[in-house]
């Protein structure tokens, strides 16, 4: 029973997934398709980028999933937070200077 349970829930997450994945491509497109064209004369070029950041972070979650051992994870949680926290904020102070929004 269990086994079931965990199975839908499963396919349930997946569903989303996929949900949340299309319901970003449609705000990036819609938000983005004028900008691009002006900036970058293509009103796709938004999307592009997007759907490529998509994919590196399927293969990131695969990798992660199915490759790394949740108990590894889970003993170096500290030291991960710490550094997601120092990447963060350097890409806060030094986005808009070094290959951020700005330099286009």
């Amino acid at each position: 029973m269990i086994k079931e349970f965990d199975l839908k829930l499963t396919k349930l997450n997946k569903i989303f997934i996929g949900l949340m994945i299309f319901y970003g491509f449609l705000l990036v497109s819609s938000a983005s398709a004028l900008e691009s064209e002006r900036i970058y004369q293509n009103s796709f070029f938004m999307v592009r980028n997007h759907l490529i950041s998509v994919l590196v972070g399927l293969m990131l979650l695969y990798f992660i999933k199915n490759i790394i051992k949740f108990d590894l994870i889970l003993k170096n949680l500290k030291y991960l937070a710490g550094g997601m926290s120092i990447v963060l904020f350097g890409l806060l102070t030094y986005g808009n200077t070094f290959l951020g929004a700005l330099d286009g």
